[in-house]
């Protein structure tokens, strides 16, 4: 991989229900010159799978057009549905600049994906005399071509993909929320799933996507005090019944990671929420009731625009993360 030098840039995240972009410099959190969002249409993204490819580009390059992102150069993350994070380690003979093509040569015998033509990432985390120890991201390469390729589309400059738990933990790290020997579960939240991550100190171990068994037809963006909201229009009880089942997924999560990477010996040091649910401060809540390790939610008003006092919102955590991606 390649330091990028420290320039001004766009980080874009697309959900299936949102585009958010944030300009800056790729060197911390006070950065930030420019942000905003367009909500999509339900269906033309669909966990992660562009499903109405026409209609998503008309609406990027209408977003291009009023975020003057013409021939920019773009980073961006790959659909939380669709990526894996693996630790995997290979031969300390392996070279650097021969590390992806080894990685493909072990596809289906030592490295085992649940996808057939992968496109790879990977950092070195530590080597022994033995081995070199890989923290490996991987995603199906005919997304990241058709992402790519959107953008393309639209004449922007695509740079780097990244995945959201990364991106994620840029923001956390920037903003000095991390401490030394941390295992730390992140939960992000949105209307169309939930991402859990756990990281031990600054490496994700394991990741989850999680689907709500909710009918998304149900969701609608509203117009309040003049700012476009992600509202549900079912009733309460229905979210709050399906949190309870990834509640549940959460906590088998956190038993697994506790046992079978550290034995029992080793727990859970802090939850981290955020996301844009609509529902998120009641999630925060119920976490903090049944979790016996604290449980935080990003500073709403610290962060803002460079040279500025306009606040930018917690639901752009993750992409202002992005925007501080030091490799390619």
């Amino acid at each position: 991989m390649l330091k990028i030098k420290k320039q001004t840039w766009t980080a874009v995240t697309i959900k299936d229900h949102v585009i958010r972009y944030v300009r800056g410099k790729n060197e911390s959190l006070e950065s930030v010159s420019d942000f905003g969002e367009r909500y999509l249409p339900k269906g033309v993204v669909e966990n992660g799978r562009i499903k109405e490819w026409d209609t998503l580009v008309t609406i990027f390059q209408e977003c291009v057009d009023t975020w003057n992102l013409k021939k920019q150069k773009v980073v961006f993350t790959v659909p939380d549905s669709l990526f894996v994070i693996r630790e995997h380690s290979v031969d300390s003979t392996v070279k650097d600049e021969e590390t992806t093509g080894h990685l493909y040569m072990e596809l289906g015998e030592k490295l085992h994906l649940p996808f057939e033509e992968p496109a790879f990432d990977w950092a070195e985390r530590d080597a022994d005399e033995k081995k070199r120890h890989l923290l490996l991201v991987a995603a199906p390469e005919d997304t990241v071509a058709e992402y790519t390729k959107l953008f393309e589309a639209c004449k922007v400059k695509p740079l780097a993909a990244d995945v959201a738990p990364l991106a994620f933990y840029r923001f956390y790290e920037g903003a000095r929320y991390g401490g030394p020997e941390e295992h730390l579960l992140t939960v992000h939240a949105f209307p169309s799933h939930v991402l859990v991550t756990v990281f031990n100190k600054d490496t994700p171990v394991v990741t989850r996507h999680m689907e709500w068994e909710l009918d998304s037809q149900q969701w609608r963006v509203e117009t309040i005090e003049d700012e476009l909201i992600y509202e549900w229009t079912g009733s309460e009880e229905e979210i709050i019944f399906s949190w309870q089942d990834v509640l549940t997924d959460i906590r088998k999560l956190r038993n697994y990671y506790e046992s079978s990477y550290h034995k029992g010996e080793k727990s859970l040091t802090k939850v981290c929420i955020g996301g844009d649910h609509p529902y998120l401060s009641r999630f925060e809540e119920d976490m903090s009731l049944q979790f016996d390790i604290p449980v935080h939610r990003y500073d709403r008003t610290n962060l803002r625009v460079s040279n500025s006092d306009t606040n930018i919102p917690e639901r752009y955590h993750e992409t202002v993360g992005l925007l501080l991606k030091k490799e390619v």
